[in-house]
């Protein structure tokens, strides 16, 4: 999720010569594809309560509800609106895992 949510920060805010909405149309469909795995994933070790596993679900929910309103503004080619919910969504993001990331230890290879 991370390289699509990366690649649609450039094509929206930074891209030379305004955006291309065709790539940002490509790089969305693979973040929605990315956040529907997302989605299906279990609760987190960390969500053991009822409270927290509610407010997993919120977060999922909030960040549901911002890709569709990207994948919309995008038809639109609403760049106001794609700027605004790109952002939404990251920060959704960034407030999930604060609470909910998972530890992953280094392997040796």
């Amino acid at each position: 999720m991370n390289v699509s949510y990366s690649q649609l920060v450039y094509l929206v805010f930074h891209a030379e010569g305004g955006p291309n909405y065709d790539a940002i149309s490509e790089e969305s469909a693979r973040l929605s594809e990315a956040i529907d795995r997302v989605l299906k994933l279990t609760f987190p070790p960390q969500a053991k309560s009822d409270e927290a596993r509610s407010v997993y679900r919120d977060y999922n929910e909030t960040l549901r509800k911002d890709n569709e309103r990207f994948v919309s503004a995008t038809a639109r080619k609403d760049i106001n609106v794609m700027s605004s919910s790109l952002q939404k969504i990251g920060e959704t993001c960034s407030a999930c895992h604060h609470f909910f990331r998972i530890d992953v230890k280094d392997t040796p290879q």
